[in-house]
């Protein structure tokens, strides 16, 4: 799989991805994952966490204070470098950041980590992988281990409830934009069926499942109104959203 394409399209962006893509998404990135992470600091701490295409960092951060140990890999120096400058920021200097491609890694370190994290990457690696990069999934995380995974999802055109469209075209989504324009990297949402096949199949065990549309701040300190509205609407249309988050265990041996 040529993954060039890929790089080059995130070393291009890597400055600015905070805020154009991370920032406005936080509170539904926060609402997204905040049931998978109560229920990780209940088996807290893990000897090691590996986040698996971790871009610019965020998943280091929200639970990388779950683990002794931690290490992110991507393919976009770009983006590592700002990983790395972010995990030191708060003091995660035990957080380690390694410039390779997903599958090498996955095949040469079975029985890496007891915490996984792949958030927005398996889209990126195209449907017809699914089965094979789960499975190397699986083969890396620890017996009795967790795997922690989030990805655009749909069978067909994407429609967001109208409420939600409303909502989203007066947020900071709206109004950030990146400086210049670079070629899109070949991705598309995932089949949900295929994904959540894709995952039970490797042989692990979903315990947390979520769907949640993405819908943007509107500030960036947003206050309780905007929070509340924001968890209103995601209530309203949990079933249908356009991202869907699995915590999920892989068995412990017998």
């Amino acid at each position: 799989m040529d993954t060039s394409k890929d790089i080059d399209y995130h070393d291009s962006i890597a400055s600015e991805y905070d805020n154009v893509v991370l920032e406005p998404r936080e509170l539904a990135t926060q609402s997204l994952f905040a049931p998978a992470l109560r229920q990780l600091a209940k088996n807290a701490p893990f000897a090691q966490m590996l986040d698996i295409g971790c871009g610019t960092g965020h998943m280091v951060l929200r639970a990388g204070h779950l683990a002794h140990q931690i290490t992110g890999i991507d393919h976009s120096p770009g983006m590592l470098q700002i990983a790395q400058q972010r995990a030191e920021a708060i003091g995660l200097g035990r957080a380690h950041f390694i410039e390779r491609d997903v599958g090498s890694f996955l095949d040469q370190n079975p029985d890496f980590a007891d915490l996984t994290t792949a958030v927005g990457v398996l889209h990126h690696l195209g449907a017809e992988n699914l089965d094979r990069v789960l499975d190397s999934i699986f083969r890396t995380t620890r017996p009795g281990g967790w795997v922690l995974l989030a990805e655009p999802v749909a069978d067909g055109p994407i429609e967001e409830p109208e409420a939600i469209q409303q909502w989203n075209q007066k947020s900071l989504a709206a109004s950030r934009h990146y400086a210049s324009s670079a070629p899109d990297p070949d991705e598309a949402p995932l089949p949900p069926a295929l994904l959540r096949n894709a995952i039970t199949g490797a042989g692990f065990v979903p315990v947390i499942e979520r769907r949640r549309w993405e819908i943007y701040n509107h500030s960036a300190s947003p206050g309780f109104i905007e929070r509340l509205q924001i968890e209103r609407l995601q209530r309203r249309h949990a079933s249908t959203g356009f991202i869907y988050a699995c915590l999920a265990r892989k068995p412990s041996l017998a």
